[in-house]
């Protein structure tokens, strides 16, 4: 399972570049990283991330995560490659572990994320009712704030355009596309 996560975050880190939604973020020398605080902080949740991960079928899918703090909660909106929202929750942040209950094209479902404080990445699992039980692994790693500008598209995309078909329901066991 781990070897399977590392090449999905290799993968994760060739599609981040590709959403337009990155920014060059420089990596710490080891000797300037502080030590990490227990819990982590809400502000260091809210930002966009890159996603790899896989469906209930084995295909592996990337998409952009979009993590906005709402009071004591956060919304959290994943994007696929084509701006399309694949998915909308709500998540709650207990120490370092993210829960989210989400629902992706009328089905229910739920992730859980827990920090890897050494790779700096969210490692998770999630699955939607109905589906075969098979829990899918996904990686999310930060690329960068949430921007005023972030917020704008995250606005129109919440939106659906009332001229536009409702999006088609994806099968059970799949988020990504």
């Amino acid at each position: 399972m781990k070897e399977r996560l590392v090449g999905l975050f290799v993968s994760m880190l060739i599609f981040a570049p590709s959403v337009g939604w990155t920014q060059e973020v420089s990596q710490p020398q080891a000797e300037a990283v502080p030590s990490a605080p227990e819990t982590v902080p809400e502000e260091g949740i809210e930002g966009i991330y890159a996603s790899v991960g896989l469906n209930a079928d084995g295909n592996q899918y990337q998409q952009v995560v979009a993590i906005v703090g709402n009071g004591d909660s956060f919304d959290v909106i994943w994007v696929n490659g084509k701006g399309e929202v694949n998915a909308r929750g709500i998540g709650l942040l207990e120490g370092e572990t993210l829960s989210v209950a989400f629902i992706s094209g009328g089905a229910l479902g739920l992730a859980t994320y827990h920090l890897d404080r050494k790779e700096n990445i969210w490692l998770g699992s999630w699955d939607v009712l109905g589906s075969n039980g098979v829990h899918s692994p996904e990686v999310i790693s930060k690329v960068g704030p949430l921007t005023q500008e972030d917020r704008e598209k995250l606005k129109k995309l919440s939106r659906p355009s009332k001229t536009s078909p409702p999006p088609g329901k994806p099968a059970v066991g799949s988020r990504g596309a």
